[in-house]
């Protein structure tokens, strides 16, 4: 299930799209679902196609019962929106 909603978010992004509304799609997500092939499917197609959609990742640092640090080869995943040409930023909310 993680991650799940990140696809129907395309989708909704596309359906916006096509429709020429103004209207945006949210998803949240987290950070365990940033090592799944549909994080990596999702961004890239709504980078292609610009589609209007925000990707919200809530990181707590644990995917599930796994620590952050020992299944991801980074720490800030906001930073693979390069990879895909997309805008981000990170907010803390320390």
């Amino acid at each position: 299930m993680l991650g799940a909603g990140m696809p129907i978010a395309g989708g909704a992004g596309l359906s916006i799209k096509l429709r020429g509304a103004d209207q945006v799609a949210v998803t949240f997500f987290g950070d365990g679902a940033c090592n799944q092939g549909s994080f990596h499917e999702s961004l890239n197609l709504a980078a292609v196609w610009k589609l209007p959609v925000i990707f919200v990742c809530e990181n707590n640092q644990y995917a599930i019962s796994a620590f952050q640090g020992r299944v991801g080869a980074i720490e800030d995943y906001y930073l693979r929106r390069a990879s895909y040409g997309i805008e981000g930023c990170k907010v803390d909310g320390k």
